[in-house]
């Protein structure tokens, strides 16, 4: 356990042996006898001291501290000593696989896998396993089981590599008599653990279940969502008198049954805060969302009724509960169509939800409440309280506001009058590191004069040239700031011949600052292009890395060690600054495989740009080697 956990330290940080062993002030041998499992030091020995501090120094220096600190859900703003303890802490947690061996539940026992990777994780865990000893069996290197194991790669398409590693495991885990907590791990019945042939069929479908989605495909469905999102919208929603009919809104019903019984009662939660100009309504849930999303009817008219109060200025403060990176992305997904206006505030409850039962308090204060309390799985057959007793939606409210007390944002929501003030600048210019994913090349790379003669050239307003003028001068010298006291790296394509021939480049944030669209020539790009080579050159601390093609037409994505900023550039321009840390570390994940999924092109940039430049008559190589 304790190897494997040292490898998969180093995975995620890209280091080798001998980057450790800098950081630490050791011989690189020491650091391979922790990686390969040919020494377990104890806790309090010299040589893991030696090693968290080799470990940490080595994220510091690298702005990877909030990706090391997301193995073990930790924040990344700690002081040195807490991340070093918390370190070593998570070196030698152990699995709770032994707990349940003598008959404790261990403390992940409901625990949800989304991916071949989480599953793989959590078997060779429970097996004791090193991605050295695996790789042997199977044949494969183990820095090819790291990357089945991180999700960088799954065996979907060779038949041969996956049925062997199933079989091996399987296999393993009757030597090992661990039967028992693999079947409670993936849920087989005990009563057919006898059956050894029924049950290795079993583990090897769920673990070979390539349609589960992982944390990063999440990712992109989420951002897919907001990339596409659109303000033409309404026109596939029903009418609002069609949906809020009087007939469920004057009803006197108190008490509504099972899903069809709690649709009906959000209708008419919603319709009589419609009717009745509230100005604000609480929500908390911890219930699936599937009484919302399953049926596509349904989830149009609540769309309608939620759009509807938005319009007429509600204010909705929601509450989730939500543990898994996975689950949030869903979550922001579902919710999206509404984030445009602007008047959602989202919050993510500290207090894990618990226990064998669900709670939902929908609360419009002082006029209504629906309230629920179900054993887990029986939702869609539970009862659902619709309170308009005063007393009682006072004594809801306690509950909530002290619920609330607990609870941080989960990111805030800009439009489009905040969004054009904002641009960049709501990064942190003091944050170790800023990670772009960008569809063009960066505005703050632009050189000044090339963006003077783009707006000469289009005909550009005074005025209006001022203030983008003055845009870009924030943009780059919050480029420069932030190269001060830590690095920049940016992720970008490089736009095509025909695409520049045919004007269709334009300049970064043009939706945004421009109504008119200002297009690059070949002369601009190209020195676009020996702008930031000579930004490369002059700058250890500014990384540039070509991408085969954008990841997103209408979107910039920004990370730092405190936050996430989405830029939506196209209508309807919206911002999202995430900060919650389960968040900001699945991106980081996100954006690592990216770059792993690229390595090659991101390796060759410098000879792609330089290859580039000369391509297109301008022969400069020498000036910039």
């Amino acid at each position: 356990m304790f190897s494997e956990r040292v490898n998969l330290l180093l995975t995620t940080l890209h280091a080798t042996n001998t980057d450790i062993a800098h950081y630490a002030g050791c011989d690189a041998s020491n650091i391979s006898r922790l990686h390969t499992g040919a020494r377990t030091p104890k806790p309090s020995s010299p040589t893991v001291a030696k090693f968290v501090q080799g470990i940490y120094q080595f994220a510091y220096q690298h702005n990877s501290l909030p990706l090391l600190c997301s193995l073990w859900n930790g924040l990344p703003s700690q002081n040195e000593r807490s991340i070093k303890t918390s370190i070593k802490a998570w070196l030698y947690r152990s699995s709770g696989y032994d707990q349940l061996m003598s008959g404790i539940s261990p403390k992940h026992s409901n625990a949800v896998y989304h991916s071949f990777g989480d599953k793989l994780n959590a078997v060779m865990n429970l097996l004791d396993l090193t991605n050295v000893r695996l790789g042997k069996a199977v044949n494969l290197d183990a820095s090819y089981i790291s990357r089945f194991r991180n999700g960088i790669r799954i065996p979907k398409s060779n038949k041969m590599i996956r049925d062997l590693l199933c079989h091996i495991l399987f296999e393993w885990t009757l030597e090992q008599h661990k039967q028992k907590e693999l079947a409670f791990m993936i849920k087989y019945p005990e009563s057919y653990l006898a059956d050894e042939e029924r049950f290795e069929t079993y583990f090897t479908n769920w673990l070979c279940d390539f349609n589960s989605k992982t944390v990063d495909q999440s990712l992109k469905d989420m951002l897919n969502e907001i990339d596409s999102l659109s303000v033409s919208y309404d026109y596939m929603l029903p009418d609002v008198k069609t949906v809020a009919l009087s007939s469920i809104l004057d009803s006197t019903e108190t008490i509504y049954y099972g899903t069809e019984g709690f649709r009906t009662c959000v209708i008419r939660f919603l319709g009589n805060a419609l009717k009745l100009h509230v100005k604000e309504i609480l929500l908390y849930t911890d219930q699936n969302y599937d009484w919302l999303t399953k049926d596509k009817e349904y989830y149009q008219k609540w769309l309608t009724l939620m759009r509807e109060c938005m319009r007429n200025k509600i204010h909705f403060k929601i509450i989730h509960t939500i543990d898994d990176k996975y689950e949030i992305a869903k979550t922001i997904e579902t919710w999206l169509p509404l984030y445009v206006f602007g008047t959602i505030t989202p919050y993510c409850c500290n207090k894990k939800a618990v226990g064998p039962f669900t709670h939902t308090l929908f609360l419009c204060p002082g006029i209504s409440c629906i309230e629920a309390c179900h054993l887990k799985g029986f939702e869609t057959e539970g009862l659902y309280f619709y309170h308009t007793n005063l007393s009682c939606l006072v004594s809801l409210q306690k509950q909530y506001l002290s619920l609330l007390n607990t609870c941080e944002p989960l990111f805030h929501i800009y439009s489009t009058e905040v969004q054009k003030d904002l641009q960049f600048t709501f990064m942190n210019p003091h944050s170790k590191g800023l990670f772009s994913l960008l569809p063009s090349l960066s505005f703050s790379s632009l050189p000044k004069s090339t963006l003077e003669a783009m707006l000469q050239r289009n005909l550009i307003p005074a005025m209006e040239m001022e203030r983008i003028l003055t845009c870009w001068e924030r943009h780059h010298n919050a480029l420069i700031t932030q190269l001060k006291y830590g690095s920049v790296y940016e992720f970008a394509p490089i736009a095509s011949d025909q695409e520049l021939s045919f004007q269709t480049v334009t300049l970064p944030v043009n939706d945004i600052l421009s109504d008119v669209p200002i297009s690059y020539t070949m002369d601009d790009y190209v020195a676009h292009v020996k702008n930031i080579l000579n930004l490369m050159k002059n700058n250890t601390k500014y990384h540039f890395y070509v991408i085969p093609k954008a990841s997103f037409r209408h979107m910039y994505i920004g990370i730092t060690d405190t936050q996430v900023a989405i830029m939506k550039t196209n209508q309807p321009h919206i911002t999202f600054i995430i900060i919650n840390a389960k968040m900001r570390a699945a991106f980081c994940e996100y954006l690592s495989h990216i770059r792993e999924k690229n390595k090659q092109e991101c390796d060759m940039t410098h000879q792609k740009l330089l290859h580039y430049i000369q391509q297109h008559q301008y022969n400069e190589k020498k000036d910039w080697e």
